[in-house]
């Protein structure tokens, strides 16, 4: 049985660390594993010529001085746009990082998460494997396109997927039986997070938008949430005593 106590519980960083800098960048990763966190989420979309990227929406447009989707512009395009500025002056001309580099610089320092938004998983796959990140290492992956699940499935066992419940967490268990189970605060609760106990899986709490405050966190914590993700990063750590 997967059980986890709460000082196990794993303090995940959304995109990056949103609270702390320019999402989905080197310098706000790089305060966000100088705070303690455990994981990194990170947003991943692949350009037209086959480059990993981090970037949460579709188009570069409002997280960068740039415009287009990120499948339809080539790295060339993509390498000198400015991805920090809007955050604040301070991080002005912040590149739009590969993922590849994110990998190697929170190698042996944090894990990541991986938001695969759109691209080929089998070159993802690849990419982590000659990173080192397939060698036995909780990474886990999230993707809101269940055909994109179940193709990582079948390409390793290495990964922990963490899908979302889309009709029932039976159906889930049934379709894909994850190790870990995406779950908004609004469908989480002390039955769902018993009855993952007993099935070993893993619960992914997320305490973000809405639920972005003090009291689902500590109620996320108070029931044995696996993981907690969340922008109130700070507010966590304090809770958790780190």
């Amino acid at each position: 049985m997967n059980l986890l106590f709460a000082q196990d519980i794993q303090v995940v960083a959304h995109r990056g660390g949103v609270h702390w800098g320019p999402e989905n960048t080197l310098a706000t990763i790089g305060i966000a594993i100088d705070k303690g966190v455990d994981y990194i989420e990170m947003d991943v979309r692949q350009t037209k010529d086959g480059v990993f990227v981090l970037m949460h929406d579709q188009s570069v447009s409002r997280t960068t001085n740039g415009s287009g989707n990120v499948s339809e512009l080539s790295w060339d395009e993509i390498k000198d746009l400015d991805a920090g500025s809007w955050y604040s002056d301070e991080y002005t001309n912040e590149p739009i990082p590969k993922l590849r580099d994110v990998l190697k610089a929170i190698n042996g320092k944090v894990l990541p998460d991986l938001d695969f938004k759109s691209g080929d998983p089998k070159l993802l796959v690849q990419l982590l494997k000659e990173e080192g990140f397939l060698d036995g290492r909780p990474l886990t992956l999230y993707s809101g396109d269940p055909q994109l699940i179940k193709e990582i499935q079948q390409l390793t066992d290495q990964i922990r997927v963490r899908p979302s419940i889309k009709s029932t967490y039976g159906e889930l268990l049934s379709s894909i039986n994850p190790p870990v189970v995406n779950l908004s605060w609004r469908k989480y609760s002390r039955k769902i997070q018993q009855r993952m106990n007993l099935d070993g899986k893993l619960s992914f709490v997320n305490c973000l938008f809405f639920a972005n405050r003090k009291r689902p966190i500590k109620k996320a914590i108070q029931l044995g949430a696996n993981f907690i993700q969340t922008d109130k990063l700070d507010f966590l750590l304090d809770q958790l005593n780190r």
